[in-house]
């Protein structure tokens, strides 16, 4: 029985011109060779609208090379922390290639990333194929590892992905230290929020970032929930 390689081959990013759609892939034409490219339901769209607006712009596509018996692979992503994202996501037991796409399809990668720090099982679930235990083994394996990437952490969850321009090197750097304030305070106000009908995602959101507002002040969860509610 064969399995899945996971080894990244020399192509690692793709720039040229849409030349087809597909539902989960693109064609991708550079130099006049064009390459079939696995994407997320959330990028094919992204790309497809940036197509219909200037059909011979250039595109840049960050690429994850698979090999499995005969088969050659390509996956493709907007931005570099949607591709750091798919790496991690794979690593969960349950999650292959075509899962962690339909996670990525399911909510922009600050988002997703967001779900799974507040324990939002709820929102990861509404991805085809992902039930309550594997939502579990989400939450659980990849807390920790999501926790240190700045590049997600540090953009909003709902902001759209934009391709950015091509660093020369892949880099994943460290979040700063997060806030000293006692975990039980952050849990009791994101429980106070949701007790208040925001789901999980945003209200840990809030409530963090309402932390790092008042990084080392004393506060309570009343002030926390007041704070956090200003954000929402």
């Amino acid at each position: 029985m064969f399995h899945e390689q996971k080894e990244r081959l020399m192509i690692g990013r793709l720039t040229g011109t849409l030349a087809h759609f597909r539902t989960d892939s693109i064609i991708i034409d550079v130099g006049g060779v064009g390459y079939l490219v696995h994407v997320s339901h959330t990028a094919r769209n992204h790309l497809y609208a940036a197509h219909l607006n200037d059909p011979q712009a250039r595109h840049t596509l960050f690429i994850e090379t698979y090999v499995r018996e005969d088969q050659f692979t390509l996956f493709g992503f907007l931005t570099e922390e949607e591709q750091t994202l798919f790496g991690l996501l794979t690593t969960v037991q349950g999650v292959g290639n075509k899962m962690a796409l339909n996670l990525l399809g399911q909510m922009p990668p600050a988002q997703l990333a967001h779900a799974i720090l507040a324990q939002d099982k709820a929102s990861l679930q509404r991805a085809q194929g992902v039930g309550a235990r594997l939502a579990e083994r989400l939450c659980s394996e990849l807390k920790n590892k999501i926790m240190h990437l700045e590049g997600i952490m540090h953009a909003s969850p709902t902001t759209p992905t934009e391709p950015p321009a091509p660093p020369s090197k892949r880099t994943i750097k460290k979040a700063p230290t997060p806030s000293p304030i006692a975990p039980s305070i952050a849990d009791d106000t994101i429980a106070a929020l949701t007790q208040l009908g925001y789901d999980r995602s945003r209200a840990y959101e809030a409530a963090h970032k309402a932390m790092r507002n008042h990084e080392g002040a004393e506060l309570s969860v009343e002030h926390l929930v007041k704070e956090a509610l200003r954000l929402l």
